[in-house]
């Protein structure tokens, strides 16, 4: 659940030419996209899971999860911290890190739906700011699927980055 009462942190990042924003508190670490390994009979946005250093980690298709259409490049996973466990979102590109205060998250009557906890004004640009918990809830893995892929002879791998992005107002101004 994103707070709305103070100020937060929020990671900024783009799918195709949608801007998204997630809690820093929500967001983990960011590595570079590796192909998941399927799973059959998972939910259609659930792309498959990765093994990141002995964790496997359901990585999903955002913007199916929330019902929009594009096709996107595949750059990078922003792993996160929801009710279900770990979660890998496929994103294009993190664009930054960032403080907001309360009142520049602005909550409009059309922004009817759980998912979407407010919008943020960066630049001539508008950011949807999202509840991770809410927006893919629990996600369809049973601990069947996940026993089966460490039995697995096949290894799944995926390599950490580290992405440096700035939290000023300069960022603000340029994004």
């Amino acid at each position: 659940m994103v707070a709305q009462d103070h100020d937060m942190q929020i990671v900024t990042f783009r799918i195709g030419r949608e801007r998204f924003a997630l809690p820093t508190g929500s967001a983990r670490e960011v590595i570079l996209y590796e192909l998941p390994r399927r799973l059959p009979g998972s939910n259609k946005w659930v792309d498959g899971v990765i093994n990141l250093r002995g964790e496997i980690i359901p990585v999903c298709d955002l913007l199916l999860a929330l019902g929009i259409d594009g096709v996107t490049k595949r750059e990078q996973i922003i792993v996160c911290d929801a009710p279900g466990g770990s979660l890998g979102l496929i994103v294009e590109e993190v664009t930054s890190v960032i403080r907001v205060t309360a009142d520049e998250i602005k909550h409009p009557a059309a922004l009817d739906h759980p998912a979407l906890a407010g919008l943020v004004e960066l630049g001539n640009d508008l950011v949807v700011l999202l509840d991770i918990d809410a927006a893919l809830g629990e996600y369809p893995l049973t601990p069947d699927m996940i026993a089966s892929l460490r039995d697995s002879e096949t290894p799944i791998v995926a390599t950490t980055i580290v992405t440096t992005v700035r939290d000023d107002a300069a960022s603000r101004e340029a994004a």
